[in-house]
Order: C-alpha cells, then structure tokens, then sequence
C-alpha cells in the first residue's frame, strides 16, 4: 500500500507524524502490514498550483493538501471511513484551519493485489503469507 501527500513544504519532524499517522490509520482500519505501507511527500510551490480557479498565491495564503492513497479494492463503507479518519488525523497532526479542512482531498485509487510487484514476487503472494 502507498499515499502520495501532496502538501507545502514541512520539516521532518512534521513529515514523520503525517506519516505515522497516516500509516496508523491505514492499518488500522484495511487490517494491512506496516511493513508494507510507505508514504511520499510531494511538495507543490503555490505559484505553481491553481484550484477554484485562482493560484494559491492568490488565495490570502491558504495552503492545501491532497492524499492519494493506493490499496487493494474496498467497500463503499469503507472508503467512507477511511476518508472520515484520515481526515480527522491530518487536521489534528498539522493543525489545519476549517478552510484547509473544508478543502482536504483524498483520492482513494484501488489496485488489486495481483497486479502489483515488489522484489520480484507478487504483492498478492506476499500478502497471503501475513494474513
């Protein structure tokens, strides 16, 4: 399982709660390995993004963040809840203001296991042996 955050720039310390805590989540809720999660930070300059239809150096200095987040498919139910935790977690990690909140986006991409490698092997081969 893999997320791409997508976010201003942060310091390590905030980087490694976001992602401990994104992680947290994650397993938390698809009961999925630690081990086998991993998150990358992508960091946007503002000038260099645009949303509702101003750059965000337009936008008074409001920030926004996204959270791309590949696993196996899942119900309906539980994307609604995963979209609910993880929302909950970046707001109170980072502190976020009701804007940034309002405007969180998490895009939720499913792969099924059999179409995924790592070192060689199938994830879903691997996967069968923690389970």
């Amino acid at each position: 399982m893999f997320c791409e955050f997508y976010c201003p720039t942060m310091n390590q310390e905030q980087k490694r709660k976001v992602a401990e805590g994104i992680t947290e989540v994650l397993s938390t809720t698809l009961n999925h390995p630690k081990d086998k999660m991993g998150v990358e930070f992508r960091h946007y300059r503002p000038e260099n993004l645009y949303f509702g239809g101003k750059f965000f150096t337009e936008r008074n200095g409001q920030e926004g963040y996204h959270l791309t987040v590949f696993c196996p498919p899942i119900s309906k139910e539980m994307k609604k809840e995963l979209v609910q935790k993880l929302t909950t977690k970046i707001e109170k990690t980072l502190n976020l203001p009701q804007y940034a909140v309002q405007e969180f986006g998490i895009h939720i991409h499913e792969l099924p296991q059999e179409n995924l490698g790592m070192g060689g092997r199938m994830l879903s081969e691997m996967m069968a042996g923690t389970r």
